[in-house]
């Protein structure tokens, strides 16, 4: 990997869902996954918290991406995110070791116009969420090699 411009550079920290939202009182049906026949693939809790929720928040740093050209964004993420998110052609690289911080991590970055592309390819539907159908992309980033 090429090195990046820091002022092309983002973090994304804390991107969660709140165990309370996972976990309401008195509901008896977890929310409905988009891909819900991938019932061998999702543990209850994440089909309850994944797709819809992290989706619109995924999107919301794709439009913050754009809008101030980022063109990478890192941080540090749970095993179980990689997997997740892969589903749907988001492939963050992991840049070092899994370590301890706030439970096991692993440091990633991802460029923006990749994740993009690679999901427009695996999942348009989802690439019409993260993208607005495409309005977030229209005054989008510089290309970057």
């Amino acid at each position: 990997m090429q090195p990046i411009d820091r002022k092309h550079l983002g973090e994304v920290s804390r991107l969660c869902v709140s165990k309370a939202f996972r976990k309401r009182k008195n509901d008896t049906n977890p929310l409905e996954a988009i891909d819900s026949y991938r019932e061998d693939y999702f543990t209850l809790d994440e089909k309850r918290a994944f797709p819809l929720i992290s989706l619109a928040l995924i999107a919301c740093t794709v439009k913050a991406s754009y809008e101030n050209e980022i063109h990478y964004s890192f941080g540090t993420m749970e095993p179980p995110w990689f997997r997740l998110v892969s589903a749907f052609g988001i492939n963050f690289i992991k840049i070092g070791p899994l370590v301890d911080y706030h439970g096991e991590r692993w440091p990633s970055v991802i460029k923006v116009a990749d994740m993009i592309d690679c999901v427009a390819k695996k999942k348009p539907n989802t690439w019409d969420l993260l993208t607005n159908k495409g309005v977030f992309l229209q005054a989008g980033p510089k290309k970057v090699s």
